[in-house]
């Protein structure tokens, strides 16, 4: 995933705390720690998770709360 370029302060500001239901959607897929990174000179967006369940996060992006943000 890219950051559009001009966005990066929007993106950090979006971000700054996690929203308790996504914390429970991450816990609930067995996802124990969670980080985004932003590369500055390609800003593509990269996550490191570590999982304890073969689940996963792949549907995350499909659940209620996470649509309402990234629909267009």
């Amino acid at each position: 995933m890219y950051l559009k370029e001009g966005y990066k302060e929007e993106y950090r500001q979006r971000h700054k705390k996690l929203w308790p239901e996504v914390a429970e959607l991450l816990k609930e897929a067995g996802i124990s720690d969670y980080a985004i990174y932003l590369d500055e000179k390609t800003h593509a967006l990269y996550a490191f998770q570590k999982l304890s369940k073969e689940q996963g996060s792949q549907s995350l992006g499909q659940q209620e709360i996470c649509l309402l943000y990234t629909s267009p």
